[in-house]
């Protein structure tokens, strides 16, 4: 019997390591194979509008709780007459909104942009559409130091062009950018 019981207090260790280890993996890994991109379930979303914030555009955001399960309310930071949008959930999930006016081209700029600075970046990308990119960024060498991922998207707006994406300096954790590639994808112009 004092077998039995310390061969399933074993097993139970066992169980709970192997589980730890998957959360841990899933952190800065895709969800799901490498490579792949599995979007959020619009269930796991909120819808939000920027025309209270001179933006006729909206977003589903993820919802976001933290360690109590207390949801995180996603916060818009704009000044009036100013270009640029700031979604922030918590500290980690930050979407820039910006307004590019008349000039077109934004995500093909900034692939051009990642391929002249191919000799000291490796660059993969996730998402390589016409108006959607999402990549990670690396130093090449052995001291390649902290790989970071990015996403870009290029839409229109009342005839005018605007950006939404990462910051510019990006995020470490993959799977945060994953969460605002599956935002940026659901923005739409509301009339």
């Amino acid at each position: 019997m004092k077998y039995i019981l310390i061969a399933l207090c074993l097993f139970g260790v066992v169980l709970v390591a192997c589980e730890h280890k998957a959360v841990v993996d899933d952190v800065n890994t895709p969800q799901g194979i490498a490579g792949e991109f599995i979007p959020l379930d619009s269930v796991d979303m909120q819808l939000i509008s920027l025309i209270d914030y001179d933006l006729n555009l909206s977003i589903q955001l993820p919802i976001v709780a933290n360690s109590l399960g207390k949801v995180i309310e996603p916060v818009v930071l704009h000044d009036d007459g100013d270009y640029l949008w700031f979604i922030h959930i918590g500290d980690y999930f930050k979407i820039v909104v910006e307004d590019y006016a008349n000039e077109f081209g934004k995500v093909v700029a900034a692939k051009k942009l990642n391929e002249s600075q191919s000799n000291m970046f490796e660059f993969v990308y996730f998402i390589d559409e016409m108006d959607l990119i999402f990549y990670s960024r690396q130093l090449i060498g052995e001291n390649g130091g902290e790989k970071t991922y990015h996403c870009l998207r290029e839409m229109k707006i009342d005839g005018y062009n605007y950006i939404l994406r990462t910051e510019k300096t990006g995020s470490s954790l993959k799977s945060v950018v994953q969460d605002m590639v599956s935002a940026i994808k659901t923005a739409k112009h509301v009339k």
